[in-house]
């Protein structure tokens, strides 16, 4: 075992650079409570799972929350105000969607909960587990990638166990890069259930009333949807990382940006028409995209915030009629797809 005082940083080799051309595609998960095959499931339309790309039907109710990030409280207002967990288990066509991030603590959130990502995440699998719990689906974000990465490099450089968990993690925030492992906080509570369940979580969303769903922003990468269901690397850490950039200059490309022309490329790979994402603070983005307590890029995407990320007293959450084509992000309207989660 390396001392605290030992510990360099580098021992790890890891870093945000590496984390994000590495992939965990060929982990088997094999500790993980029963979900899509193993729960006692209503009669009606499950979602249709090809690897990391999950499709949905053109019937039904829709339910998207995303990023909480610790923030028990706004999850379980969700639930509460949606019912999702007593439509799930009477209903064939009621589904609900977390577009990941509910690891991990944001720094200076005053509205952050000792523990609810553990809660939230024990909570997921539970629904999971339950009667109707297939249409129940949490997709990755890129809190859960990076808690995954970091978990796995301490259990095969430092040899981590439940009993030094505390120390070495200790020792990675005490070190050079402090700063940057306390962004991935959940590393504190995480356990090996967790991360099994972590590594089975999907991509990508796909509706058949042409909405896309996924954390972050389009796989610019990816060359057909098998490049998504089969969890390519370099679409992956799209899928989890991009960002909308204003005035962005293709000929000068930055690390995980993206425009309104990317998204409309990948929505016609993808044969759909409007993508959904959260994944960047709302505040952090021009105020002429923001209206309705969303953020429109372009025409054709829209970034929501159920939780963390929102505009001031305007957390959303979205609720989707899967029988309603959407053809524009103007589609979305308040009180009728754009609700209140406060």
């Amino acid at each position: 075992m390396i001392p605290i005082r030992a510990y360099k940083p580098r021992a790890f080799s890891i870093s945000r650079r590496s984390f994000l051309h590495a992939s965990f595609a060929s982990v088997v998960a094999s500790a993980v409570l029963p979900r899509l095959a193993g729960a006692a499931t209503p009669a009606g339309a499950a979602p249709k799972v090809d690897g990391a790309l999950v499709t949905l039907p053109n019937k039904g109710t829709l339910y998207i929350a995303n990023d909480f990030h610790t923030r028990h409280a706004d999850f379980a207002r969700w639930l509460q105000k949606t019912d999702l967990v007593a439509r799930l288990r009477s209903t064939d066509d009621t589904y609900g969607l977390v577009l990941g991030d509910i690891c991990d603590k944001k720094p200076l959130d005053t509205e952050a909960e000792d523990g609810g990502d553990v809660r939230m995440l024990d909570k997921v699998r539970e629904i999971q587990a339950g009667p109707g719990g297939d249409r129940l689906i949490f997709i990755l974000g890129n809190h859960e990638y990076e808690a995954i990465r970091i978990h796995d490099a301490m259990k095969k450089q430092l040899g981590l166990t439940p009993e030094n968990q505390a120390r070495l993690v200790r020792a990675l925030y005490n070190s050079a890069d402090g700063d940057f492992f306390r962004q991935w906080n959940c590393i504190e509570r995480i356990t090996d259930e967790h991360v099994a369940y972590l590594k089975t979580l999907p991509l990508a969303v796909s509706c058949a009333n042409g909405l896309l769903a996924l954390h972050a922003g389009p796989a610019i990468s990816a060359k057909t949807p098998k490049d998504i269901a089969q969890r390519d690397a370099k679409s992956e850490a799209d899928l989890v990382w991009r960002r909308p950039i204003p005035d962005y200059d293709h000929a000068q490309p930055e690390e995980h940006a993206y425009d309104s022309k990317d998204v409309d490329a990948f929505l016609k790979l993808m044969n759909s028409h409007v993508m959904v994402v959260g994944h960047t603070p709302l505040l952090s983005l021009p105020k002429a995209w923001c209206r309705d307590g969303l953020a429109r890029v372009g025409e054709h995407a829209v970034v929501m915030a159920a939780s963390y990320g929102s505009l001031p007293q305007q957390k959303n959450y979205l609720k989707i009629d899967l029988a309603t084509p959407y053809t524009s992000s103007t589609d979305l309207k308040v009180n009728r797809e754009i609700i209140p989660n406060m």
